[in-house]
């Protein structure tokens, strides 16, 4: 019998996703994503102070801060995106069911079916958080399924399910709760 969550992905949501998405891509690459904006504008702003816009400085200059206009869109703006494209409004309730090898999310606009399920052994990794848990079949998107939606013995036993079937390397649940499902 599978364990069941329903979950809304509302602005709420979304907005949690994305502030934990942000904090999980590193400090090192929110950094590298600065310092080429940073660089850009000094080489921009110097290269026309001291030789005009059609300076080699003014050129690269602009080039860095095209390059980090990328990385911030790529990094942090897609997330936001893409969630929006996909659910198309702030508002879509997603069903999860989970399995013992795989788990199944139903949006209450698009029909899935059972054979559409993703495995465990695919997820590029899975995060817990106070209210959540973030399940990533890629870097840049993830499942987002609200812990509220759970009873107790149904959260226990999908942190269980994800110890046994998701590699240790690959999970990060929360410290406290990894003593129901087994060692750690």
């Amino acid at each position: 019998m599978p364990i069941k969550n329903g979950t809304v992905y509302d602005r709420d949501a979304i907005r949690a996703f994305v502030i934990f998405h942000v904090i999980k891509t590193k400090k090192l690459r929110i950094l590298l994503s600065l310092a080429f904006g940073l660089a850009g504008l000094g080489l921009c702003i110097w290269g026309v102070c001291r030789r005009g816009l059609s300076s080699s400085y003014t050129i690269l200059g602009v080039l860095l801060l095209l390059l980090f206009v990328a990385l911030a869109c790529r990094w942090f703006l897609e997330p936001i995106l893409r969630y929006k494209n996909e659910v198309g409004s702030w508002e879509v309730a997603i069903s999860y069911e989970f399995y013992s090898k795989d788990f199944v999310a139903r949006s209450t606009r698009v029909d899935a079916n059972r054979s559409s399920g993703v495995h465990y052994s695919a997820l590029e990794s899975v995060c817990e958080t106070g209210e959540y848990i973030y399940l990533y079949p890629n870097p840049a998107n993830a499942f987002i399924v609200r812990k509220a939606g759970f009873s107790t013995e149904n959260l226990q036993a999908l942190r269980a399910l994800l110890l046994r079937e998701v590699d240790d390397h690959r999970l990060h649940l929360k410290r406290e709760h990894t003593e129901y499902g087994g060692q750690k």
